[in-house]
């Protein structure tokens, strides 16, 4: 049995595995038989605030203490019971390290699935660190400087209750997410305002995709909407505990919206909760609804072809599986847009499904203003203007700078630029995916960078290839170093250095930064950070992201 066949029993019950490998409830009711190497943990499925947690079964072939696998490292010594399972009550501390081990196992699992390969995180690594509760802090965040996830707990003003992050399978996934998209593209992480509301974005449709993978949540979203994706649900809702906790409302961020697109730097960082906001997780509903009504356009032709309603949602999950991780894997190395984004999808549907599902997608993203019609007349590149041969294989690397270094032109690439291969990803199918990069150091120059005058930056660019098992191109996304680009990030540096959000780290300080050093006292991320190189100041991005 796998993560998302789960055995609604609640956690306060005793559950025995007999000697025919069939586990059975309190009332001797049968609920499936699995595999011997399978082990029971209890955990919340979704949000603590929308339901009592469950039981279900996942792989123990490679379970060490903590719980730890071959891809998760949980700070801890947590181990299974005296059955071989991981059922604790939810107020035992050892219930926290079981929950988001789960949670995040079942992320990264979906997330490899439609990715057609392994999951590698930041820097090439196959394992992620977890803090299932790290002390107190309204907050959670993923960090790439040593791999982790981390998770907290606070304690409510109004109510006294004490809530933990950990607890929440939503908050999990989505900073599990985070890490997954660094992974790819780590140039995510560079100072394009739009770029950063792309990934909280995706780490949103990540805690989506997941809870679509459990079965209590399946079920439940069908009884709250009856197939009106509309009606206010589960998988719509983004964190309702921390929402009600933080707002007064069921939810942190819902994807049930009609917000169209204006370009963020013109919009309010954080405006009425029923208005489009600036602030990358406020402007991420923007693109998480418009991906969510992709979802619904999915979900109706299959009951038009004649499927159930649940046969339906399952066929949309797999869909949309898809065009968000193979999606992600298509888009641009740096600097990417939600324009980007949908175009990558509409190519994953393309190859992946024939363009079954493009009119859907097309219709849904013009409507909400991130392609226009033009957008979709118009390819990321057109064949004929390719210069030299479009094969290109992973291990000839000079194979794929001279192919670049050939249409720097159709790519948007100066000519004085040094280009450096910085990904290369390997399919499961023999296809595979090359991101060659390149920087333009920036100078912020003027009073309005108060402290920062003279200070320098880094605008990263490039060109994302992908190909068929051949080897073959099949897709080329490019972000381009422009002035356009660099006036944005340097308005946005003006932005983020008038509200305080680039720390000044004194160059005599020997001080080795830590993830804490990284947040003010109220518990925000700091945007960028100094660094020193031959007396030069330059401002880097903060290695978390919440």
């Amino acid at each position: 049995m796998k993560i998302g066949s789960n055995l609604n029993v609640q956690t306060d019950q005793k559950v025995r595995q007999n000697s025919t490998t069939r586990v059975q409830n309190p009332d001797n009711v049968s609920i499936g038989d699995f595999s011997r190497n399978d082990i029971l943990v209890s955990y919340y499925p979704q949000d603590p605030y929308v339901g009592k947690p469950v039981i279900t079964s996942i792989p123990g072939d490679d379970i060490t203490p903590g719980p730890d696998n071959s891809k998760i490292d949980t700070i801890g010594n947590v181990k299974p019971d005296a059955d071989g399972n991981l059922i604790f009550e939810p107020h035992e501390p050892a219930f926290v390290n079981a929950q988001v081990f789960t949670s995040v196992n079942s992320s990264i699992d979906m997330f490899q699935k439609y990715l057609g390969r392994e999951v590698k995180f930041y820097g090439g690594r196959k394992k992620i660190t977890i803090y299932p509760d790290k002390g107190e802090m309204r907050n959670a965040y993923y960090s790439r400087m040593d791999c982790s996830l981390n998770f907290f707990h606070y304690t409510d003003k109004k109510t006294g209750q004490i809530y933990y992050t950990g607890k929440s399978s939503e908050i999990t996934a989505h900073e599990s997410g985070h890490s997954k998209i660094d992974g790819i593209h780590p140039g995510w992480l560079g100072w394009n305002q739009e770029t950063r509301a792309v990934h909280e974005a995706g780490a949103d449709i990540d805690a989506m995709l997941t809870g679509l993978h459990d079965e209590n949540n399946l079920e439940r979203f069908l009884q709250e909407t009856g197939g009106d994706f509309k009606k206010p649900n589960i998988i719509a809702y983004m964190g309702e505990e921390f929402g009600y906790s933080a707002y007064g409302r069921p939810y942190l961020r819902t994807a049930i919206n009609d917000f169209t697109y204006s370009p963020p730097e013109l919009l309010p960082d954080h405006p009425a909760p029923d208005q489009l906001g600036g602030e990358a997780h406020s402007f991420a509903q923007l693109f998480t609804g418009a991906f969510y009504d992709v979802l619904e356009g999915v979900f109706n032709s299959y009951l038009e072809d004649g499927l159930s309603q649940k046969e339906a949602l399952i066929k949309t999950r797999e869909v949309g599986g898809k065009l968000y991780a193979k999606g992600v894997d298509t888009a641009p190395p740096s600097n990417a847009t939600y324009k980007d984004l949908a175009l990558a999808m509409l190519n994953v549907d393309k190859r992946e499904e024939g363009g079954k599902h493009s009119n859907i997608i097309a219709d849904v993203f013009t409507k909400r203003k991130i392609l226009t019609q033009g957008d979709l007349e118009k390819t990321r590149f057109t064949e004929d203007l390719i210069r030299g041969n479009n094969f290109l294989f992973a291990g000839n690397s000079d194979n794929i700078i001279d192919f670049v270094d050939k249409n720097r032109e159709v790519f948007g690439i100066g000519e004085e630029v040094p280009l450096i291969l910085s990904n290369t990803r390997k399919n499961n199918d023999g296809s595979a995916g090359f991101d060659v990069s390149y920087s333009v150091e920036v100078l912020l120059k003027g009073s309005e960078y108060g402290i920062f005058d003279g200070a320098v930056i880094d605008v990263d660019g490039g060109v994302n290839l992908g190909t068929y098992s051949s080897g073959q191109l099949c897709f080329a996304s490019t972000s381009e170093v422009n002035n356009d680009n660099i006036e944005k990030s340097k308005n946005y540096l003006k932005k983020l250095i008038k509200d305080g959000r680039i720390k000044f780290v004194d160059p005599s300080s020997r001080k080795v930064l830590k993830n804490d050093d990284f947040f003010d006292s109220k518990g925000i991320p700091y945007a960028g950070y100094t660094s020193y190189e031959d007396g030069k100041m330059k401002i880097e991005r903060t290695p978390v992201i919440v």
